[in-house]
């Protein structure tokens, strides 16, 4: 009996939606009551390497894992840099690759226990408006959990708020009766610098720590290959090759330089491919099912994309199980990768991986235990879709994992509303970068009228320099009825790899 939904009415930057988010503030806050009041939980068996079961699990992600609420300990958020349409530039293909097809970025990992209410899972983070992001729940070794399995993005000045985790037939959760609802609660500020989980080496417990870049990442090449080389590669690569060689088909070796081959249309390292790439088992242990081959959720015998905990290499690196399961839930090869081996009637379908943890022999060389830094890198990694960046000679190309393709953040006042009550003095600019940052001096504000002497067109900003999450006031000449004159404002602001945001704005009564 609705003729028509309701228009809801336009979101005003004004200042008053929270004092961390002032008037035409280029940030948003985001915040919940509770990660663990939900109703989607954990359950088992999860589907493992089975045809047609697996898209869910790779690009959209879901519980990784049996755990209890208890187990979750901190929060992940992430933003996704964009991919601009590589047919309208200089190649048809990125010079990177992930499973989630994405150059992902770390915006911060804050904690949700907190000693004055353990069970209070509330949050409140200041994050870059209209950018993509997402988020996942981790352990307290920083291992995902569950994952959001949608991209969101909020306006500039805009603050948002749940009352629970998908809690959708429940009663939600106050926010303002939480710890992070309080209105003396600061919210955690993930636009200026990176909140980072570390371990500490020395009593394993897990503590925060304030990195000074506005995001990080973690890659392949650059950050886990070392780690590969240094603390795998004496075992792995022995002359002559120790069993558990993971390179010893066609001597693809840990630490090789020349260890580029080619796959399809792409040159890949053979450790990358090996370990997240190669579902055909082209160069180790098979899968135990009639095609010989990993199906999802499983990429290879080594990871799970997005799911550390579900992982053998995870495994291997902390020398336990970590999936919440036994390996005597589910019938496992007695050989691996030979299906004669496994029990009589089992369905392969129901076979998943065994972990095992026999003794070093001892004719292999001593090697430094992997450092809780380390273990996190690699971790980190597997949770991020495992990228990796294939031109490693150009580190900053423009379609490689670390290029920069996100535009500038803008918001401007006054707004439509705003200018209908009468004459402005002034424009207000608010404006970030989340990767290279802006260039100071790059700052336009143009209209299609004359004002005050100044002809139309002309940059009533000259001069002006406008810094990183800065918001700069504009005075103008003469105060002017933008309402009345039906003009048009036009801003633009450009960050230091050169692309270039613009806002055009018509005031008409």
């Amino acid at each position: 009996g609705i003729e028509k939904p309701r228009v809801a009415p336009l979101h005003e930057n004004d200042g008053a939606e929270h004092p961390a988010l002032p008037a035409n503030t280029p940030f948003a806050l985001l915040g919940a009551s509770s990660v663990t009041w939900r109703e989607t939980k954990p359950q088992g068996p999860d589907p493992f390497n089975q045809p047609l079961v697996g898209y869910r699990w790779l690009h959209q992600g879901t519980d990784t894992a049996l755990y209890e609420d208890d187990d979750i300990f901190a929060l992940r958020l992430l933003a996704f840099d964009q991919d601009t349409d590589l047919s309208m530039s200089h190649g048809y293909y990125p010079e990177y690759w992930s499973y989630g097809r994405q150059r992902t970025r770390i915006l911060g990992e804050i904690p949700l226990r907190r000693e004055q209410d353990p069970a209070d899972t509330s949050f409140l983070v200041k994050i870059p408006a209209d950018t993509p992001f997402t988020f996942q729940a981790l352990d307290e070794a920083g291992r995902t959990l569950f994952a959001s399995q949608t991209w969101h993005s909020l306006r500039p000045g805009e603050m948002r708020t749940c009352g629970g985790c998908h809690a959708h037939s429940l009663d939600p959760v106050p926010f303002e009766e939480t710890l992070a609802g309080a209105a003396s609660y600061a919210p955690v500020d993930l636009a200026r610098s990176t909140p980072w989980l570390e371990i500490d080496e020395a009593s394993g417990r897990s503590r925060f720590v304030q990195r000074p870049e506005r995001s990080v990442s973690v890659e392949y090449l650059r950050d886990v290959r070392p780690i590969l080389r240094e603390k795998c590669a004496p075992c792995h690569n022995p002359d002559p090759p120790a069993p558990l060689d993971f390179e010893r088909v066609k001597r693809l070796r840990f630490d090789a330089d020349p260890e580029l081959f080619y796959h399809g249309w792409r040159k890949w390292p053979g450790t990358y491919f090996r370990l997240a790439r190669d579902s055909a088992s082209l160069f180790g242990i098979p899968a135990v099912n009639p095609y010989m081959g990993w199906f999802l959720p499983q990429a290879t015998r080594y990871v799970r994309p997005f799911q550390s905990r579900q992982s053998l290499l995870a495994w291997k690196l902390y020398g336990e199980r970590l999936d919440g399961r036994t390996n005597a839930e589910r019938p496992t090869e007695a050989v691996p990768g030979d299906a004669v081996t496994l029990p009589p009637g089992t369905n392969w379908r129901s076979v998943d991986l065994d972990y095992g943890g026999p003794p070093m022999p001892p004719h292999w060389p001593a090697v430094e235990e992997l450092s809780e830094a380390e273990r996190l890198t690699i971790v980190r990694w597997i949770d991020l879709g495992m990228p990796i960046h294939l031109r490693p000679q150009h580190p900053d190309h423009g379609r490689g994992y670390f290029a920069d393709d996100l535009r500038p953040v803008l918001s401007l006042a006054p707004s439509v509303g705003a200018a209908r009550k009468g004459p402005v003095s002034e424009i207000s600019v608010g404006a970030y970068d989340l990767e290279s940052g802006l260039r100071r001096h790059s700052l336009s504000v143009t209209l299609d009228v004359a004002v005050g002497g100044v002809a139309p067109g002309e940059n009533l900003a000259q001069g002006h320099v406008i810094r990183n999450g800065e918001i700069r006031s504009i005075a103008l000449p003469a105060p002017i009825d933008l309402a009345r004159r039906r003009a048009t404002l036009t801003v633009r602001v450009t960050d230091r790899a050169g692309h270039v945001s613009e806002l055009v704005r018509s005031y008409r009564r």
